[in-house]
Formats: C-alpha cells, structure tokens, sequence
C-alpha cells in the first residue's frame, strides 16, 4: 500500500468514525438533529473531508427542506466549494439557492460575509440584499428592522454600500439614527441596569453576574458550564431552566439538555438581556463540574445547586486570568468551544 492510498485509507476512516458518532447522537437526541448534523459537516471541513462534508449537506438540504437548517447546509457547502477551488459549483449552488425562500434568507448574511472575504462586495451586497428583501420593499417602514439580528444585518449592509460608493438609503438612515434597543429599553421602563440588567433576570442560565466589573472597566462578568460537562451538570441540577419544568425535582431526563442546545439557549439568552438592558459585552468564565465540586468541598457545602454553581465561578473570577469576552468577534473561536467560528456556530442568526 502506498502513502496515498493508506492518508485515503485514514481519511476514509475518520469521516466514518464522525458521521458514525452523529448518528448515535442524533438517535438518542433527535429533537437536536440539525444541530447535530451541522456540527459534524464543521468537524468533516475542519479534519479536511470536504467530500463527505459536502454530502451531508447534502443531505440536509434534502432532510430539512423549505427550513432554516437547510439554509445553513447551503452556506456550509458554498464555503466548502469555494475552498477547493470549485467556483463554478459554488455559483450553482448560490443560483439554485437565491430560488428558494426560507433557506435563501437564513443564509443571506453569511453568503455575503463569504463573498465580502473573497473581495466580491458587489455580489456580497446584492447577498444582502436578498437576506433583508422583506425591509427593502417599497413601502415598507425601516423601523420594522427591530431585532439584534435585523440591526447586524442592516449595518453590514450599510457598510457594503458605502465602501461601494451608494449614497444612503432609508435602511441606510435608519442605521445611522436609531439605536432600537435603547428605545426598548425606554418602552419597557428600564433605567437602572443594576436593578433591571442581570438582578432582574436572577439565576437563569447564563446572566447571573458571578463578580464584580472588570478590572474597574465597568464590564460585567458571564459565566457557562463547559461543553463536556453540560449534560452531567443538568443532571447534578445546575443548569437553571434546562429540560423538565421541574428542575429541582428528582426525574430529570439527562437526554433533554445536550451542548448544542444548551450552547444555544445561553447564546440566545444572552442577545435578549443584550437587547433588553444596558450590557453590551462581558467577560465570560467557563467553570468545569470539578472546579464545582472542589468549591463545594473547600466551602464545607454537601448538595449542588445553582447558588454553589455562582460561587464557584466568582471565586474563579476573583483568582483572576484571562477570561475571554462575550460576543466575540464574528471571525474569532465560538465561545462554546466548538472549534467553529463564532458567525457560524453560537452567532449565527
């Protein structure tokens, strides 16, 4: 056998030890297929097995047909073609892509992010276009573009258009003029952000403050529960409004809380308080089962709870390190340690 055909053997091998894995995963927890199948075709592009990756996506186009994740496939096999050099398929797959409806639109930001990488802003922007075409028809009032995701997408658009040269249009202005989320804020009677910012919001999962502001840089501090810990600490109770509507009682089904959708929920979650308060970004600590455990020992506390969980990440935190920063550049590692990059895991729309 020689070099070629044993790094074929050995590619060959490794795509099926992952797609095995998925379909495991995706039997035990289907309710999270597609995030499941989505997280393998990012393995299979990151271990370079671009084929099989492109056949799950495939795949998934074909599964989840007419939805969003079918979308994400799209933009998952355009990005992989345009890295092997296959333009001409990547372009096909883009025309076949801007027919449809749901998964045009669900993709339409990161196709234009992709095109914007490769040098083509024309074509990024007409990308755009597509994605906000609901907010472009005549009209239609800029300020319905209300949300975290609406706002991104519209301030990326104005961004293109002005490197192109277009003077600004009415989404354009309203991007300029208005900060929707401090309007909210006002409707909703929000002022003080320590009353109404994490306070209010209490235990649930990922918005409790664990410390005090950073560094005296007035940026508050998040905390999560590592990827290979979720499922063990949503059992041990720790996870704050995850799986059964009982969660302190004693049924918890380990299986309704797996990293993906937990990842999810906290990401979500966090845009909301984003949304609804005056945080905007805050130093995130990730904190193991053990370093809980070894906190509850040090305390002289038996049982785990939420509270323990809290003061196991401020006593991390007030050790001190470099603590990464949540929302992390679109381009930068997902904070969920994924390996993918933040626009396309946790930070996708």
């Amino acid at each position: 056998m020689n070099d070629e055909q044993w790094n074929q053997d050995k590619r060959r091998a490794r795509a099926e030890t992952l797609l095995g894995e998925m379909e495991r995963d995706v039997a035990q927890y289907p309710q999270a297929a597609a995030e499941i199948m989505l997280d393998t075709a990012d393995r299979l592009k990151d271990d370079g097995l671009s084929e099989a990756c492109l056949d799950l996506c495939a795949r998934m186009i074909s599964e989840f047909k007419g939805g969003q994740d079918a979308g994400y496939a799209y933009s998952q096999r355009i990005d992989v073609l345009f890295g092997l050099g296959r333009d001409d398929e990547a372009g096909a797959e883009m025309a076949a892509l801007w027919e449809l409806d749901t998964e045009a639109r669900t993709a339409a930001h990161l196709i234009s992010e992709l095109l914007a990488e490769r040098g083509d802003d024309r074509a990024a922007l007409r990308w755009s276009d597509r994605g906000l075409a609901d907010r472009l028809r005549p009209g239609t009032e800029a300020e319905s573009t209300d949300t975290l995701a609406g706002v991104m997408e519209a301030q990326w658009r104005a961004g293109l258009r002005k490197k192109l040269g277009f003077a600004p249009d009415a989404l354009d202005r309203f991007t300029e003029r208005h900060d929707p989320f401090r309007e909210l804020r006002s409707e909703l009677g929000i002022h003080d952000p320590e009353d109404e910012g994490f306070a209010a919001l209490g235990l649930a999962e990922s918005v409790a403050a664990v410390g005090p502001a950073d560094n005296g840089s007035g940026m508050p501090v998040l905390s999560h529960i590592v990827r290979d810990d979720v499922v063990a600490a949503h059992t041990e109770g720790l996870l704050v409004g995850f799986g059964d509507d009982d969660i302190n009682g004693d049924d918890r089904d380990a299986g309704s809380v797996t990293p993906e959708t937990y990842f999810r929920e906290v990401e979500l979650d966090r845009r909301k308080m984003r949304s609804e308060t005056e945080f905007s970004k805050g130093r995130d600590v990730p904190i193991s089962l053990a370093e809980i455990r070894a906190f509850a020992a040090e305390e002289g506390i038996d049982a785990l709870t939420p509270d323990v969980r809290l003061g196991a990440a401020t006593a991390k935190y007030d050790r001190g390190g470099d603590f990464p920063v949540w929302p992390p550049d679109r381009n930068a590692s997902c904070w969920c340690a994924s390996g993918r990059k933040y626009k396309k895991c946790c930070g996708r729309p």
